[in-house]
């Protein structure tokens, strides 16, 4: 019988490993491993996100927390002639990861920005909108982060918190690393996302209950814009009357 070579052996138990993870993660999870796997252009999330936030020809967008910069890619591909899309990340080999793929992928509109622990490092009122992937339950702290954030949003422009609450997955049972003591479990309910982010100023608008992969979306306002300058002020209202909103809205046609 011919012996396998040693290297061959280990891909095959890799391979065999590997599958092993997805079969577990499909019993286990079903349809929600498709969302959080698939390519967000695939699952339709980036179309509806596009929409909620105005990614539109020639506006500024950035996303906190890029990863491995594929949502950031997807939105800065709408944002073209003339838009900007900043994708931000903590992690140097992520950074790398991002620009290299900004590269191979010609996406020439993709500014790769190095962020801070409690600071966007965003530019001063460079974005008509920002969003982030679950992220926002990572934060520290979040008051600091949330004034950095509200200085980097241009008055009126938008902000998309896309988490899952505590709880919402059984291989996660701690909250992460240095929010011990400020989350209840892995994860942030969407109340206190409102809650803490109007804290900085920003007026919450609408919650999306089921995003998706049992994920909600907060959308949040910051102040300023053609509505106040016009003198109409918005009525302000606190985050536990949001209205719930389906996990459809915004999609396009």
């Amino acid at each position: 019988m011919k012996k396998v070579p040693g290297g061959r052996r280990r891909w095959v138990a890799l391979i065999v490993l590997a599958a092993a993870v997805v079969a577990w993660a499909v019993l286990s999870y079903g349809p929600v491993v498709a969302f959080h796997l698939l390519p967000p252009t695939l699952t339709g999330e980036a179309d509806r996100l596009a929409a909620l936030i105005g990614a539109e020809p020639g506006r500024t967008i950035a996303e906190i927390g890029a990863g491995d910069g594929a949502f950031s890619i997807a939105i800065a591909r709408r944002l073209e002639p003339g838009g900007t899309l900043y994708s931000t990340e903590l992690d140097p080999a992520l950074l790398r990861r991002i620009q290299r793929r900004a590269e191979r992928e010609r996406a020439g509109n993709v500014i790769v920005v190095a962020a801070g622990e409690a600071s966007t490092n965003l530019p001063e009122a460079c974005c008509d909108a920002v969003f982030m992937r679950n992220v926002y339950h990572h934060i520290a702290d979040t008051a600091a982060f949330n004034r950095s954030l509200r200085r980097a949003v241009k008055p009126g422009g938008l902000v998309a918190v896309i988490d899952f609450p505590p709880r919402s997955f059984a291989h996660l049972d701690r909250p992460p690393a240095g929010t011990e003591g400020e989350r209840n479990g892995h994860g942030v309910s969407a109340r206190t996302v409102a809650r803490e982010m109007e804290r900085a100023g920003f007026v919450a608008e609408r919650i999306v209950e089921d995003w998706g992969g049992r994920t909600y979306l907060v959308l949040l306002r910051a102040p300023g814009g053609p509505a106040e300058e016009s003198g109409h002020q918005p009525t302000e209202r606190p985050a536990f009357a949001l209205r719930a909103c389906p996990s459809d809205w915004g999609t396009r046609s």
